[in-house]
């Protein structure tokens, strides 16, 4: 991961991030607990009709604390001088309440998120996500010889490592910390296929056709990203900060073959600056950007946030005034992180 020097703000938020990861067990006990206490508000007659709820919270908490187990092996990996590189930053985290209730969901979102890049049940989504864009990079850039591709957004890795493979020179950019750590350990620890297991489904109750899908454990990882790291031909890296922030530098204009955006452009508080920051990196005439996803604007309704919400036809109208050309589009249905044992419809009995 590229390194520079860490403001004290930045410093507070890396210590925030890891004492998200360690907070996560008791922030989920508190959960399991409020359930055991909703369940004895229950008339007895009630409760007797449920003989196994109580196991089943229960088992519950026991994979709580292998998910803990897991996650403690990410920021160990990192080391506490990077986490918390001072006492007095670990006190200004853990002061912040913020840290017990918003950032630890991110830590849950995470758990879904090692299941889409980096297992075997995530497969399927990969297909129908990362297979058609690398199809298209393919396309335009048959020969990975010194082409350069920059993948915003780049999550746990796994699209920049299937593009690396194939021989591209790739940089990955998160904005997210706990992305961040998460690629750090997937890439960097030395495992073997299939060797952790995580439990990614037991935070909610809500849509499980059974407690066996509730509880069941997702394998990671599916391939040893360190046997392709050691074969492939490129590079491969990541760069970590604010999209805009990071390539609006001089040393960024035309410095990118290809842009390849998936389930990104909807992370903008103002989509023409993810737009004009996209131009700006593009070699002139040969440079391709690569865009594939939603437009679940994740600024809209926030009251201490401003947020632009285009609908997709203002977006590609947008994109055309400034410059981008439109060589194809392509629907393509796809989940994202979801479970697939889920009951997604609404059912009668």
């Amino acid at each position: 991961m590229d390194q520079h020097q860490n403001s004290p703000d930045e410093q507070i938020l890396l210590c925030k991030t890891a004492r998200s990861f360690d907070l996560y067990s008791q922030h989920s006990y508190r959960q399991t607990q409020k359930r055991r206490r909703d369940f004895y508000v229950l008339p007895l007659a009630h409760r007797s009709l449920l003989p196994d709820h109580l196991s089943l919270i229960d088992a519950v908490d026991d994979r709580i604390r292998k998910n803990q187990d897991f996650l403690s092996k990410i920021i160990a990996g990192l080391g506490l001088s990077l986490a918390c590189p001072a006492a007095e930053l670990q006190n200004a985290a853990s002061s912040d309440p913020s840290v017990e209730s918003h950032d630890v969901d991110k830590v849950k979102s995470t758990l879904k998120q090692f299941v889409r890049d980096w297992s075997t049940e995530g497969e399927e989504e990969r297909r129908k996500t990362y297979d058609p864009i690398i199809f298209q990079l393919q396309k335009y850039f048959p020969d990975p010889k010194d082409i350069r591709v920059l993948v915003p957004g780049a999550g746990l890795a796994r699209l920049c490592v299937e593009i690396y493979r194939l021989g591209y020179h790739v940089q990955g950019n998160e904005f997210s910390w706990h992305m961040l750590f998460a690629s750090q350990f997937i890439l960097n620890t030395p495992m073997e296929k299939h060797s952790c297991v995580i439990y990614p489904y037991i935070h909610t109750f809500s849509n499980h056709p059974s407690n066996t899908s509730l509880l069941r454990g997702i394998t990671i990882p599916d391939i040893v990203p360190g046997d392709i790291l050691d074969r492939a031909t490129g590079d491969l890296s990541m760069n970590a900060g604010e999209f805009v922030d990071c390539y609006s530098r001089p040393s960024e204009r035309h410095a990118w073959d290809c842009i390849i955006t998936c389930f990104f452009i909807d992370t903008a508080p103002n989509i023409i600056a993810y737009l004009d920051t996209i131009r700006y990196c593009l070699k002139p005439e040969s440079g391709r950007w690569i865009n594939l996803g939603p437009l679940l604007w994740h600024w809209e309704g926030r009251p201490d946030e401003s947020s632009l919400e285009l609908g997709m036809h203002e977006v590609i109208q947008l994109a055309q005034r400034m410059g981008f050309d439109f060589l194809e589009r392509k629907g393509i249905l796809t989940g994202y992180t979801e479970n697939k044992h889920s009951e997604k419809m609404i059912r009668a009995i």
